[in-house]
């Protein structure tokens, strides 16, 4: 009679979801892993963190040969690296990309800055007349915020004018000031915006 032996490692599918992933989000990673003789033993995902440390999760059988895990949302900037590996009951193990050695060669997720900053600001409802107008806003953001300008419209003028805001020493509160108006009317249509990192 004739013994067969199964040699031959599980066959790993996987096409990244996305490019890049929020600071604030989780990052999906499905694969479907299958196995000749149906004896698929386990399946791992293998990351490193934007924090430079390696991590390994269980990938859970979702339907059929489909396996998920989740990558925790980093809460930082930077870039995951991952692979996946897979194992059948005999010990075969199949990795992708193959080679996983080399770092340029792993699947690589950008994980960037997708929330935008959140600005609280009273607003200025009147001004007197040859007065400069200072504007105030307390602007927060969960990683670091690039800038904030104020936006307005002069008294007769029909296009508005930016001016970068000044920090505090906390760098949470911004000011910036209107220069003073020569001409009384309704002013100063004004609008404040803020960028992330």
């Amino acid at each position: 009679f004739t013994t067969c032996t199964d040699i031959e490692p599980p066959k790993i599918e996987h096409y990244p979801s996305q490019d890049n992933v929020s600071y604030d989000q989780t990052y999906s990673v499905l694969a479907v892993v299958t196995d000749q003789w149906g004896t698929v033993g386990s399946v791992e995902l293998k990351y490193t963190g934007v924090d430079g440390a390696n991590y390994s999760v269980e990938m859970a059988v979702t339907y059929a040969d489909t396996y998920l895990a989740a990558i925790p949302a980093q809460m930082a900037l930077g870039t995951l690296y991952y692979y996946i590996e897979a194992a059948d009951a005999y010990g075969n193990t199949a990795r992708s990309p193959t080679n996983y050695t080399n770092r340029s060669q792993l699947h690589s997720v950008d994980v960037v800055d997708d929330v935008k900053p959140e600005i609280s600001h009273v607003q200025v409802m009147e001004a007197a007349v040859f007065w400069d107008i200072g504007i105030w806003a307390a602007v927060t953001d969960g990683i670091q915020l690039q800038n904030a300008t104020l936006n307005y419209m002069s008294v007769g003028a029909s296009v508005f004018v930016g001016l970068p805001m000044t920090a505090n020493a906390s760098g949470n509160t911004f000011e910036a000031t209107i220069p003073a108006q020569t001409a009384t009317g309704q002013v100063n249509r004004y609008f404040l915006e803020s960028l992330p990192a």
